[in-house]
């Protein structure tokens, strides 16, 4: 189910935000970090169930917040590639470490997220807000990049 409320946009997005970290920054030292997907990587088996899990989890995200098909593909697209890696003998667990696929997956969806205008309501309540009428101006004429999502 998509999400219908700010309440619930507001949740999804930490729900996003801490996936990220526990996959790929669990651990941290400076730029360079480890999560569960890194550490689990070196245990045959594991990583790659992990992987399928935390990458369907953050798609699943990305549909409710009605992230576009092209960010949902790329998250698809990275996510099998990281599981992929989980099948090299010994060398998962380091790409894992290295291709943190569920940082970059969840930072797609969030900056998909930070490019959409939500809007709560139906749009026919929307539309004759003068609030609402200026922003499609904007976005018309160019001046502001944004999508506009409506929570209904």
């Amino acid at each position: 189910m998509h999400v219908r409320t700010l309440v619930d946009l507001h949740n999804t997005r930490l729900a996003i935000d801490n996936l990220r970290r526990l996959s790929d920054r669990l651990i941290g030292l400076g730029p360079f970090g480890i999560g569960l997907d890194g550490l689990l990587g070196w245990i045959p088996g594991f990583g790659a169930i992990y992987s399928v899990g935390a990458g369907a989890l953050l798609i699943y995200h990305g549909w409710k917040v009605r992230a576009s098909p092209g960010v949902l593909f790329q998250v698809a697209v990275l996510i099998g590639a990281n599981t992929l890696s989980n099948f090299i003998p010994t060398a998962g667990g380091l790409v894992d470490m290295l291709f943190t696929a569920h940082k970059w997956s969840a930072n797609l969806i969030l900056g998909s997220m930070d490019r959409t205008l939500y809007i709560e309501g139906d749009r026919k309540a929307a539309e004759d807000a003068p609030e609402y009428i200026a922003l499609m101006e904007r976005i018309r004429s160019g001046e502001e990049r944004r999508r506009v999502v409506f929570l209904d």
